[in-house]
């Protein structure tokens, strides 16, 4: 009998949003019976080579993707899954050729791309079979576009935030950051917080990002911080080490529709965590019993002096949080979930 076939088209293995909601899913979707494959452009949808420069990267990509295309005929998948997009820029053709070659499209999203590109993305759901949405608002934003949309929140595997790995226990808590370079800035909106409550407590402000000179600034008026350099393969391990993670944003309509990616490794890790109450963070943290929501500056400050005076209390908010992603957060907990989406797709399929 032959196995029903899935061709993910991704923005790259090292993206966040391929690196978290597609890729942790292949391996339980083959145990379930489905023949994945896995296909990205080279560069990178964001990347440009310094061999061939950021023009000829461009093309290369183009090129890549068709090359795709051609084996995909080939393959002849009953689902093409597209992640987000395929390029980063306005253009849509090669997402119309291979809507043409499965029964079947999923379009999976995860971030505000209609802000910059809303003529693609209202092709993007109008074709699509089914729209995975990473959280409320971007349900309700692609909902103008199909009856078709589902809430599929951006999960983390539990199974990599082993439960025994302790927290740090030096006299100087950690106060921890994760995220890209670009998003760094938004520390700079809590600095007068985080240095009101070092002056009274003493903590280390750790900031796990791609590159150093993204923490220079920051460094000037916070001297306590310290930069971490991202890695795929060490970032659990950096979390592990937070007494505290944070996750400030600002109330705009970017970062509305965002995830609440790094909020959800926090508390996986059994970290307390404080956030802004932005978008989908609202959703994620019940104030006060698996996290902290903050907005004004004594909030943020006043709830860093809490957790930092506080190891008990920290390590019950640690407790729940761990408990909250585990039972709605999880790559367990949403996988038969995303099993039934495709079972039922091919059923349609079927049946037409």
């Amino acid at each position: 009998m032959r196995q029903p076939r899935l061709l993910f088209l991704v923005s790259g293995r090292n993206v966040p949003s391929t690196e978290y909601r597609i890729l942790p899913f292949i391996p339980g979707l083959r145990k379930a019976g489905f023949r994945c494959v896995v296909a990205s452009g080279y560069p990178g949808k964001y990347d440009s080579s310094d061999l061939l420069g950021w023009r000829l990267s461009q093309k290369m990509k183009r090129l890549s993707i068709w090359s795709h295309l051609q084996r995909a005929k080939l393959f002849r998948p009953d689902i093409v899954v597209i992640e987000r997009e395929l390029f980063d820029n306005p253009t849509f053709d090669l997402e119309q050729q291979f809507r043409h070659i499965a029964k079947q499209m999923v379009l999976d999203v995860d971030d505000a791309i209609f802000l910059r590109y809303p003529e693609k993305f209202a092709w993007l759901c109008r074709e699509s079979d089914v729209v995975l949405a990473g959280n409320p608002n971007l349900v309700e934003y692609a909902q103008q576009y199909s009856s078709a949309v589902q809430l599929f929140p951006t999960v983390v595997d539990t199974e990599l935030y082993p439960l025994d790995a302790a927290a740090p226990t030096d006299d100087i808590p950690i106060v921890g950051w994760i995220g890209t370079d670009s998003n760094v800035a938004y520390l700079q909106q809590i600095l007068p917080a985080l240095c009101r409550a070092h002056e009274r407590i003493p903590f280390r402000l750790r900031i796990v990002t791609g590159k150093e000179s993204s923490v220079a600034e920051l460094k000037k008026s916070a001297p306590f911080s310290e930069f971490r350099p991202w890695d795929s393969d060490t970032a659990t391990r950096e979390i592990a080490g937070f007494s505290i993670g944070i996750m400030p944003l600002p109330d705009e309509e970017w970062a509305r529709y965002k995830c609440g990616f790094k909020l959800l490794q926090y508390m996986a890790a059994g970290r307390a965590s404080i956030a802004s109450p932005v978008g989908v963070n609202q959703e994620i943290i019940q104030h006060g019993e698996n996290g902290f929501l903050a907005t004004t500056e004594p909030e943020w400050a006043d709830t860093l002096l809490k957790l930092l005076t506080d190891v008990q209390l920290r390590a019950r908010i640690g407790e729940a949080a761990r408990k909250r992603v585990e039972l709605n957060f999880s790559v367990q907990s949403a996988l038969p979930k995303l099993i039934g989406i495709f079972r039922k797709l091919l059923d349609d399929a079927k049946s037409r």
